[in-house]
């Protein structure tokens, strides 16, 4: 995978921190990732390496909230001092989100690594929000809800709080 791809390694581990406001609230955002790459045309894009035995769905991948958030923390300027070694950080009005990528290293296909692929996080129009800043407006409604109903997902079959959960049938006497 990695001999195939032409763009340029900005960093490794890039860490980020930001300060933005959801839904009339300041939320502090952090993380780190795996990889960010140079395309020709200057865009960044956010690779995450995945080692996990299977791969997501394909369509899954599209509203990714972790390549999300990372796409974010880019076109928010949080990464710009790694971004500005190797490019001129954009104006106001320019895009250089370029999308991002689920890289499953242990999963191949002829030869070929695994890649799910995250369209750039791009608002249709100048003042429209994308469906990751929806995303984090709903977050952010629901945490300050202080109500946290259960959702039953295909993660719940390898949950360890089953017990614990009103959606089954061994959690349903702990919320009488």
């Amino acid at each position: 995978w990695q001999a195939a791809n032409e763009r340029r390694l900005i960093g490794a581990e890039e860490s980020f921190a930001m300060d933005v406001t959801i839904a009339g609230r300041n939320v502090h955002l952090s993380g780190k990732i795996d990889r960010l790459e140079l395309t020709a045309e200057g865009k960044v894009v956010v690779i995450d390496l995945k080692t996990m035995k299977s791969a997501p769905a394909k369509d899954s991948t599209q509203e990714n909230p972790q390549l999300g958030l990372y796409q974010l923390a880019v076109r928010e300027g949080a990464l710009n001092d790694a971004i500005a070694q190797f490019r001129e950080l954009p104006t106001p009005d320019e895009e250089i989100t370029g999308g991002a990528e689920l890289v499953l290293l242990r999963l191949t296909s002829r030869g070929k690594t695994t890649v799910r692929e995250q369209s750039a996080l791009v608002a249709d129009e100048p003042s429209s929000t994308t469906w990751m800043d929806e995303l984090l407006e709903e977050g952010v409604a629901q945490i300050a809800s202080g109500a946290f109903p259960p959702i039953v997902t295909e993660a719940c079959t390898f949950c360890d709080f089953k017990t614990a959960c009103p959606t089954t049938d061994e959690g349903k006497g702990v919320i009488a």
